[in-house]
């Protein structure tokens, strides 16, 4: 049976817990490894997030990971990916464990480290602090999520999942293919170096994929979305909105309301959508697929542009 040995854990800024968890050692060598189990990183799913976990120990242990469950209605959980081979004693570490908290709030939240191999469950006491307006990931794949209020949350590198929540939230996925969504509010969000999926949620927002294959998204509201260098995907869903493609072939989708479009450099495609757009698709053969009551500001066939009419 693995045991399971629990150390209190410091509490630091902006609820970020670090410090060692817990110290699992099975009976024998012999001993099968205990089964982790998987979870997902998920902005939609608060119950269940994921945060890289380190296994460290003496020479000769692989590395592993745990599942750590958080025991109330905050949204917090950290989970590993891969199963232990242990046969010594090694010390399981966890970085950026972020527990959303209203300003000034204080509370204990119980986490479980569930190991499926044998009876072993264990929790220990997490001690939430005062929650601070900025969260900052590390190197690795952080979840940052956010809390009523505005805040700021930097993934820095590596693919991260940042969650707004609601209030005006700005938000840098930094290096990595990251996921964004803002949430409620008026929000600006960067994506960073990557192929990024960011989401504004509701609210007139500002949104850019930074380089690399984005997703570049809006929802209600009159959003700002650009691309930046690559070949990205824009859609604005509703309201009256701006979108800029930036250098790549991008696709690039005014949805309902009177937009403003443009491709920008490379071979685009134009969609205005509903509404009475202004349609521009920048140097390159471009493809618009408009409605009889837009205005194309660049229309060159000569230069390899087409025009697909739709009824609006």
């Amino acid at each position: 049976m693995p045991h399971l040995r629990t150390d209190r854990i410091p509490a630091a800024a902006a609820a970020v817990l670090v410090g060692a968890l817990a110290v699992a050692a099975p009976a024998g060598a012999a001993e099968p490894a205990p089964t982790v189990t998987l979870g997902q990183a998920s902005c939609n799913s608060p119950d269940e997030v994921t945060l890289p976990l380190i296994l460290g120990g003496p020479p000769g242990v692989d590395p592993g990971t745990f599942r750590i469950a958080l025991r109330s209605g905050n949204p917090a959980l950290v989970v590993p990916t891969r199963t232990p081979t242990v046969d010594r004693v090694s010390t399981l570490n966890v970085f950026n464990l972020l527990l959303p908290t209203v300003a000034g709030q204080r509370g204990v939240a119980d986490v479980t480290i569930a190991v499926a191999h044998g009876a072993a469950e264990t929790r220990l006491p997490v001690t939430v602090r005062k929650g601070y307006a900025t969260m900052t990931g590390t190197d690795r794949a952080d979840v940052l999520l956010g809390g009523p209020g505005p805040q700021t949350l930097r993934g820095r590198g590596g693919p991260d999942t940042l969650c707004g929540g609601d209030g005006d939230d700005v938000l840098d996925g930094g290096d990595g293919d990251d996921t964004i969504d803002g949430g409620r509010g008026l929000d600006r969000a960067d994506g960073g170096t990557g192929d990024d999926a960011v989401h504004g949620g509701t609210g007139p927002d500002t949104l850019d994929g930074g380089p690399g294959a984005d997703r570049v998204t809006g929802d209600t509201g009159g959003d700002h979305l650009s691309g930046g260098e690559g070949d990205d995907y824009l859609n604005a869903h509703t309201g009256d909105d701006r979108l800029d493609g930036g250098p790549g072939a991008d696709s690039v989708d005014g949805g309902d309301g009177n937009d403003r479009l443009d491709g920008g450099p490379g071979d685009d495609w134009v969609y205005g959508g509903r509404g009475d757009d202004v349609d521009t698709g920048g140097p390159g053969g471009d493809d618009f697929v408009t409605t009889y009551n837009d205005i194309l500001t660049d229309y060159r066939p000569a230069e390899g542009d087409t025009r697909h009419r739709v009824a609006g």
